[in-house]
């Protein structure tokens, strides 16, 4: 249970993290990855400048075996990004 209620609060966190630059999200990531009962993750980013393709391999790690639907609200951000997920998801399969 307490892995499950870590994730639902990394999962909430995430946004503003990036949003601020806070770069020690070790322990965010660690509690994301953790949850192996999630199968839906919805986070939105709109409006976040920060949000680079750094940021966004960070979480595509992070994303717990598990899940199977993932939403990003990235509209205010470029293709880079959707470079970023799709090298580390081809990076992860190999």
């Amino acid at each position: 249970m307490n892995q499950r209620l870590g994730s639902v609060f990394a999962a909430a966190v995430w946004p503003q993290f990036v949003a601020t630059g806070k770069s020690a999200m070790g322990k965010v990531a660690a509690a994301l990855k953790a949850d192996k009962w999630r199968d839906t993750l919805t986070m939105d980013f709109a409006g976040i400048k920060q949000l680079d393709d750094s940021a966004l391999a960070l979480l595509v790690c992070s994303l717990p075996m598990s899940l199977t639907i993932l939403e990003l609200g990235i509209s205010d951000r470029s293709l880079c990004g959707v470079g970023a997920i799709r090298r580390v998801l081809v990076d992860a399969v190999r």
